[in-house]
């Protein structure tokens, strides 16, 4: 049975507004582990949860989380929390959380609202404008400050390339 063009235009606004709603849950959530993990690590409960774990790093791995991204998650939360609640995050996700941590320290709601408007390039040019480093979009990109990679066929590993052929 054919779908019909008015049925395919209902359908596709459908989904569209299906994964707005969940990209703005995803934030949500990542808070709320973010949340959980900083209770657990603040008040030692994951010494209550068994005789093998000595510490919070052991928790991580029992719940498998990586390191970094619990780490991450604790403080995306400690840092951005109480600025996200309510606040319409449409285009914020996690990637940009992260890239914001380094610079978002006095200025939060600034950093969210770019972080929210700006595309990832755009946002990230900002991030290195904040490092006082050059952004992208500026740069004359001078040969003699390239660097160039090669993948290898065979494991597929990236490699600095000592010469360009």
């Amino acid at each position: 049975m054919e779908i019909t063009l008015k049925e395919k235009s209902e359908k596709i606004f459908k989904i569209v507004e299906q994964i707005r709603n969940i990209k703005k849950n995803i934030i949500a959530d990542y808070l709320i582990l973010g949340s959980m993990l900083k209770e657990v690590r603040d008040k030692k409960l994951y010494s209550s949860y068994g005789s093998h774990i000595k510490n919070f790093d052991d928790f991580i791995i029992e719940v498998d989380l990586k390191r970094r991204s619990a780490y991450n998650a604790i403080e995306i939360f400690e840092r951005f929390g109480e600025s996200l609640k309510g606040k319409d995050v449409e285009n914020l996700n996690y990637t940009k959380l992260v890239a914001l941590l380094p610079v978002a320290k006095d200025n939060i709601e600034e950093w969210i609202d770019k972080a929210n408007l700006l595309p990832t390039s755009a946002l990230n040019d900002e991030i290195r404008e904040a490092k006082g480093k050059i952004s992208s979009d500026v740069c004359q990109h001078p040969e003699e400050d390239q660097e160039y990679f090669t993948k290898c066929k065979v494991c597929g590993n990236w490699r600095k390339a000592s010469k360009i052929k």
